[in-house]
């Protein structure tokens, strides 16, 4: 709830509603640190608990037992996280405590995942290697049972939720884990051909909404294996003759169980897509982050209208010619971000090699990360990328 209380702000830019409800984002915040003094304790030879500083026990949803999930412990730090950056820049005389009580929070749930890294065996990828597991939850020493526990509400949430960042080593040896033996398992997840499939049936797990594969590998730079997953997801969710999505295909691709049209689920499919066409971070906006290189090939046209951003409404325009690609691009004048960053992600491995912006040579760009950057952009950009091929 205060994940989503935040991002509302930052999508209206409402500044009075924010400072009205700001006793109530304080009161969540310090609800969450009041019930976190539960789990302080100490074990008979004077050590931490494993579920030190964590909520106390908790559930997830299908499941019937309470334990000290990481997946319920991760967005509410998150949620905390937003409130302390939000009130920060309104000078809220409780944002520096708050700051405060969110660094302990995460330093202890890094603590206790690394204690049950530490005390969990290792797992087996496919390549004969080994690498750490993290558990799903606090005191358990390997494996929880099923997919909803360990594949949809496991590890990967502290990625998701900024506990970890995407290119720890912690969270590549859960993504690999993930990749190798839970999406395609059938204790874990979908029976695979190995041989056959991995690469077009595996990716996400059974119900993929529930996590965010595609942006996991969007944060970290891997865009093939982002858009592997963005494009997995739509395919094995979605039934053709009646353009809806299913909830989750098991078994069989194509073959629904659960609820046969699932609204929140081609939500977050919507949410994944916006990823790639539009991200922000900070304060810095991302434009075609994750955009296929097919997209940029010569007579390829694509646009967003108006798409909704914490900067205002973005458009823009992309239309690639035999060695040219132009950008026109329009950005709310009064809530711009510091920094904008086109992506021109270039088919057949040509580089940038000349920018101008309005008519003007432009020096800010950088061939090998495929960028054209701006600080403090123009509300209308015309933007020409010409390259060698």
């Amino acid at each position: 709830v205060m994940e989503c209380l935040i991002d509302h702000y930052r999508y209206t830019g409402d500044t009075a509603w924010v400072r009205r409800i700001a006793p109530n984002l304080v009161a969540a915040c310090d609800m969450v640190t009041r019930e976190r003094e539960a789990t302080r304790c100490l074990d008979e030879s004077g050590r931490r608990v494993p579920e030190y500083g964590l909520m106390p026990a908790g559930h997830l949803e299908d499941n019937p037992e309470w334990r000290y999930w990481f997946s319920v412990d991760a967005p509410a730090y998150n949620g905390m996280r937003g409130v302390a950056d939000v009130l920060a820049e309104f000078v809220h005389p409780g944002a520096d405590r708050l700051a405060r009580d969110v660094a302990a929070f995460r330093a202890d749930i890094r603590a206790a995942a690394r204690r049950a890294m530490t005390e969990s065996p290792v797992v087996r990828l496919l390549d004969g290697t080994y690498v750490p597991h993290i558990p799903t939850m606090a005191g358990l020493r390997g494996r929880a049972l099923g997919w909803i526990r360990e594949a949809a509400y496991g590890a990967i949430h502290l990625l998701e939720a900024n506990v970890f960042e995407p290119c720890e080593e912690e969270m590549t040896w859960v993504l690999k884990d993930l990749e190798d033996n839970l999406f395609v398992s059938r204790a874990f997840g979908r029976p695979v051909d190995l041989k056959r499939y991995w690469f077009s049936h595996g990716g996400i797990t059974i119900q993929p909404n529930l996590t965010d594969q595609a942006i996991n590998y969007l944060r970290r730079g891997q865009i093939e294996h982002g858009l592997r997953a963005l494009f997995n997801n739509f395919g094995v969710s979605r039934y053709p003759d009646v353009r809806v999505f299913t909830e989750h295909p098991v078994v069989e691709l194509g073959h629904g169980v659960g609820p046969f049209y699932k609204t929140s689920d081609e939500a977050k499919s919507l949410v994944w897509l916006r990823a790639f066409l539009l991200h922000e971070d900070g304060e810095a906006l991302h434009l075609a982050l994750g955009a296929p290189r097919a997209w940029f090939a010569a007579g390829e046209t694509f646009a967003v209208s108006r798409m909704a951003s914490f900067f205002g409404p973005v458009s823009y325009r992309v239309v690639s010619g035999d060695d040219s690609v132009t950008w026109e691009v329009e950005l709310d004048d009064d809530r711009k971000p510091n920094e904008l960053l086109l992506h021109v992600r270039l088919p057949d491995g040509a580089r940038i090699k000349a920018v101008t912006v309005n008519g003007q040579p432009h020096p800010g760009f950088d061939p090998e990360a495929e960028i054209v950057r701006f600080e403090s952009p123009a509300a209308t950009l015309s933007v020409h990328v010409q390259y060698a091929s």
